[in-house]
């Protein structure tokens, strides 16, 4: 269950960042990991679509271990917050990554079930020494 609500959050926050719906949570801020690009096929996803992304950047120092957090938002209402280990899964993110270029690949279903609408979200990085890599905030319409 927490995979499939993995899944989704992802999904979401993946069909943000490729119509550039995103923007980071400090706009002053330098974060580690600077995102280049994002890269989904099919390009607009929709609800029940299976997707592939591929997001490249670069960290600017060495990771070997953090937390994912992902808040997702339906009609501002928060639907998934969900904390994990950033290294679990090797093709979301290998541990150690950095310094350098970073590209962060995966594929993935689209659960038919969600509802269109409106989704905002929050995606939060932090590295072994709790220290933020990563913030970004995103915000879409998903449609069937």
């Amino acid at each position: 269950m927490m995979k499939l609500k993995l899944a989704i959050v992802l999904c979401v926050f993946f069909v943000c960042c490729a119509s550039k719906e995103w923007w980071f949570c400090e706009s002053n801020k330098h974060y580690e990991f600077d995102v280049s690009s994002v890269t989904l096929k099919p390009n607009p996803p929709k609800i029940g679509d299976n997707l592939n992304y591929i997001i490249s950047g670069s960290l600017s120092r060495q990771v070997t271990d953090g937390t994912l957090n992902l808040q997702t938002y339906f009609n501002n209402m928060l639907i998934f917050n969900i904390t994990e280990n950033l290294c679990s899964d090797p093709d979301n993110f290998p541990c150690p990554s950095g310094p350098g270029l970073t590209t962060l690949k995966n594929s993935f279903s689209i659960p038919s079930f969600i509802p269109p609408g409106n989704y905002t979200g929050l995606i939060n990085l932090k590295d072994q020494d709790k220290k933020e890599i990563l913030c970004l905030n995103y915000a879409m319409n998903l449609q069937k």
